[in-house]
């Protein structure tokens, strides 16, 4: 019978340091993503203007600190304001939260049709090395014309077979009507071409459209984006989303960043995962508890009737 407690005790510590370590585990891991971002209304090529950043941290449980973004632009269509640096320095977000930051920054009118820029964010959690997670974003630079993309959203990584998120911001800059707006992903997408309709699009109206796409192949892969729509007389346009890479790997766990709600989604689903072990755990540890006292309850019995 004392073989028994002993057993039962074993395996009680076993399951309260599964408890731990799994708690340990899932704070050791928060995203911290952008999660979104905007533009100043007017912009003009080589003058100062500011790109406004929303830094979420998407754990639940644990806050970060020492938050680090730098940026780069391999085209170098976005340059750092005169007296201002790449990068951007937030002391920490707490965890669940938002913090707002504005990058000073150029636009440069280098012949493409679009500006871009890369995005990597280091942070830290108390004592351990430092995490990095990294973000793509594009500026398409459109003619003035009816339909304008602002941003475009792309993920820099995905998943072989996986979805990924590709979403743009748009304003109908005219006083009509703009009807069957199509988001068009072309190139290393399978089917080589996605149309998704947006529909219509009314007067002088602002939104954000985003699409699903899985690429083909694994390794870099090269899409093109555009919206395809047509006025009220039937005339047909394009208007020019730019071209991305996209790296995608076999690996499961790669994360989308590209930041709409699917990632948000993502994270609360994982939450929920760890809350619903941790409670299987307690209960287990709770049954347990209740069995070694019905144990030593007997063996006080026995030893009255001995």
């Amino acid at each position: 019978m004392k073989k028994r407690v002993v057993l039962m005790m074993a395996l009680l510590l076993m399951v309260m340091v599964g408890v731990h370590t799994l708690e340990a585990k899932a704070a050791t891991k928060p995203q911290v993503i952008i999660s979104s971002y905007t533009l100043d209304d007017e912009i003009e090529f080589g003058k100062e203007t500011n790109l406004h950043l929303n830094i979420t941290n998407e754990s639940g449980r644990v806050g970060v600190k020492g938050i680090l973004i730098t940026y780069v632009s391999e085209n170098n269509t976005i340059v750092p304001a005169q007296g201002k640096s790449n990068q951007v320095y937030i002391t920490s977000i707490e965890p669940g939260k938002t913090a707002a930051v504005d990058v000073p920054v150029v636009f440069n009118n280098s012949g493409d049709f679009f500006g871009q820029a890369s995005f990597t964010i280091e942070y830290s959690v108390e004592n351990r090395e430092p995490f990095t997670n990294q973000s793509y974003i594009v500026f398409p630079f459109t003619e003035s014309g009816v339909l304008d993309i602002k941003n475009v959203n792309v993920a820099t990584n995905a998943s072989i077979g996986a979805k990924s998120l590709v979403g743009v911001n748009y304003t109908n800059n005219s006083e009509s009507l703009i009807r069957g707006v199509k988001l068009v992903v072309s190139g290393d997408v399978e089917g080589e071409r996605v149309e998704t309709k947006l529909g219509d699009v009314t007067a002088q109206r602002n939104g954000y459209f985003e699409t699903y796409v899985v690429y083909k192949h694994e390794g870099a892969n090269k899409i093109k984006i555009s919206l395809v729509y047509e006025d009220e007389k039937e005339n047909s346009y394009v208007a020019n989303g730019g071209e991305y890479t996209v790296m995608v790997s076999k690996d499961n766990d790669v994360v989308d960043e590209g930041r709409g709600s699917g990632v948000t989604d993502n994270g609360q689903s994982e939450n929920n995962s760890n809350v619903d072990m941790h409670k299987f755990f307690i209960g287990l540890a709770i049954i347990l508890v209740v069995v070694l006292v019905v144990v030593a309850i007997v063996q006080v019995v026995r030893k009255r009737k001995m």
